[in-house]
């Protein structure tokens, strides 16, 4: 049986996955532009995309998978790291 997660480590992947979104728009300025911009590229509502940035709900595994393919990293490295050169990184 697998044991749930707690809510530090819930509330820890919604860090990394805000700090993978944001990264996403700042190293690819070009492709994703604007918050609708990159829902549109992983198959979500710029709405979902603005509580994901503001840590107010989780992802679903689909666009944890989507944003995955984006960044050529997997789902679980995303949720364990933060991106490369983040601001977020170098505390």
């Amino acid at each position: 049986m697998v044991a749930a997660l707690s809510d530090k480590e819930i509330e820890q992947m919604r860090v990394h996955f805000r700090a993978w979104l944001r990264w996403l728009m700042e190293m690819q300025p070009e492709e994703f532009p604007t918050q609708a911009a990159l829902a549109k590229a992983i198959g979500a509502t710029g709405s979902s995309v603005t509580y994901w940035l503001r840590g107010e709900r989780s992802p679903s595994l689909e666009t944890a998978l989507a944003v995955a393919r984006l960044t050529d990293f997997t789902v679980d490295y995303m949720f364990k790291k933060l991106p490369p050169g983040s601001a977020a990184s170098k505390r």
